[in-house]
């Protein structure tokens, strides 16, 4: 897979002309960020996102910075599995991958196609119930956000890079890794 000198902003569903053939394509970005907060500054030095073309087939929108499972129905998709993905990741499921950041406001609706980050710097969300210090491994809560990995019953998936505290919802620096898991 050869690296595509593309903005992390570009991780963006249909705009990107992401077509149902394309679905279970991979693709490696640089991790820029072009938010305010962040503008121009790399995410992780030289860092490579990951990421797979997939459609999302939950019951609703899918939100920047939540991870989320594999849909193993592919009825109607032209591949198989690992084409698709459905809602949050609970505590104890595989994880697919997260939500890229700069997904739309509104989320991924049902149906629409977006680069899912499977490996490499990303936000993640807290489920506002354990503080992760920056250096600790994460594992998902009950709603697909972060949380503590020390428990040792759940998954594996990253490092946080900033402490995320026990606030629902804070958004923080994460290097994910859902390659070796699902």
């Amino acid at each position: 897979m050869a690296t595509s000198p593309v903005n992390h902003t570009d991780l963006i569903n249909d705009s990107d002309g992401i077509t149902d053939d394309m679905l279970g394509t991979e693709r490696e970005f640089q991790a820029i960020d072009t938010s305010t907060a962040g503008e121009g500054k790399s995410l992780w030095h030289r860092g490579i996102i990951k990421a797979v073309a997939v459609k999302n087939r939950s019951a609703g929108a899918l939100t920047a910075g939540e991870i989320v499972t594999w849909n193993t129905d592919v009825t109607g998709l032209t591949g198989g599995p690992g084409h698709a993905v459905e809602g949050e990741c609970g505590a104890g499921a595989i994880a697919a991958g997260v939500v890229p950041w700069n997904a739309p406001s509104g989320g991924y609706a049902v149906g629409d196609n977006f680069w899912l980050i499977r490996k490499g710097p990303a936000y993640v969300l807290s489920d506002g119930g354990d503080d992760v210090a920056a250096g600790e491994e994460f594992t998902t809560g009950a709603t697909g956000y972060v949380s503590d990995g020390a428990a040792g019953t759940n998954r594996i998936y990253g490092i946080m890079i900033e402490a995320i505290g026990a606030v629902a919802g804070a958004a923080k620096k994460a290097l994910v890794n859902f390659e070796s898991v699902g």
